[in-house]
């Protein structure tokens, strides 16, 4: 692994609490939020952040495929369930809160939700943030 700078590491340290705030939104029921920004972290420094137009994109960016994927996994995982007739719903904890509505939602939506209501950023920004386009590289992130 390669070493990072001083300046790099202050990036990383200031970008943990918003991230961590992002994955907290786009986790789904079961996947630690702290398990996302961490994932999200390892990739960029495989990369190396001097490799990375924008990391702060880059980082946002990986949270949401990271929880999208998970998400696609855990509805593979309920299918699968379903099909052997156990259900899903009494093997999970489920936590009520003033937010459950988010959980209805995909990690895409509640991202956007995130980037525009709370974070006032503007839709079209947001839909850049969190669009499904751009290869395995994050081109697109890379260059807001």
């Amino acid at each position: 692994m390669t070493s990072i700078t001083s300046h790099e590491r202050e990036m990383l340290r200031a970008a943990y609490g918003p991230l961590r705030q992002l994955a907290n939104v786009v986790a789904p029921r079961g996947v630690a939020a702290d398990d996302l920004v961490h994932d999200a972290f390892v990739k960029l420094l495989e990369r190396g952040i001097a490799d990375v137009r924008d990391p702060h994109a880059f980082l946002r960016r990986i949270v949401v495929n990271l929880a999208i994927s998970e998400h696609r996994r855990s509805g593979a995982q309920q299918r699968a369930m379903a099909r052997h007739g156990i259900d899903s719903i009494a093997t999970s904890a489920i936590y009520p809160s003033d937010l459950s509505e988010l959980q209805h939602l995909t990690p895409r939506a509640r991202a956007l939700v995130l980037f525009v209501d709370i974070d006032g950023a503007p839709i079209k920004e947001a839909a850049k943030e969190t669009s499904r386009g751009g290869n395995s590289q994050t081109t697109s992130a890379a260059s807001t």
